[in-house]
C-alpha cells in the first residue's frame, strides 16, 4: 500500500474553516480515481506552536504510476484550490509512505 501524505500546519483562527473544507476537498482528490480512500488525524504530541493546528490526510492508493498520474493530471489545481482559499494561513508538508512486511 501507498499512501500520499499531506500535513497541514493552519492558523487556530482558520482550522474549523478547514475542517468543513477538507472533506469535500478530500473526495474530489479520491474522485481522480488515483487514490482509493483518505483518513484525516490530528497531530497532538509533540503539541503545535501557539495559534497553530496541525492535521495530517493521508490517501492511499495501489501503485506508483496511480500516484504519478494524479501528481502530473490533477495535483496542480486542487493543490492551487487550497492555497487560493486559505492563503497565507496554511502550510502544506506532503510526503509518500510505502508499507513493508518485516
Amino acid at each position: 500500500m501507498i499512501t500520499y501524505c499531506v500535513q497541514i500546519d493552519i492558523s487556530e483562527a482558520r482550522a474549523e474553516e478547514w475542517l468543513v473544507w477538507i472533506g469535500p476537498h478530500a473526495d474530489a482528490v479520491v474522485a481522480t480515481g488515483c487514490f482509493d480512500d483518505w483518513s484525516l488525524a490530528e497531530c497532538v504530541d509533540p503539541a503545535p506552536p501557539p495559534g497553530r493546528r496541525v492535521f495530517v490526510v493521508r490517501y492511499t492508493t495501489t501503485s506508483h504510476e496511480r500516484l504519478q498520474q494524479y501528481r502530473t493530471d490533477f495535483a496542480p489545481a486542487l493543490i492551487a484550490e487550497g492555497l487560493a482559499t486559505f492563503e497565507n494561513d496554511l502550510i502544506g508538508t506532503r510526503w509518500v509512505e510505502e508499507g513493508i512486511r518485516v
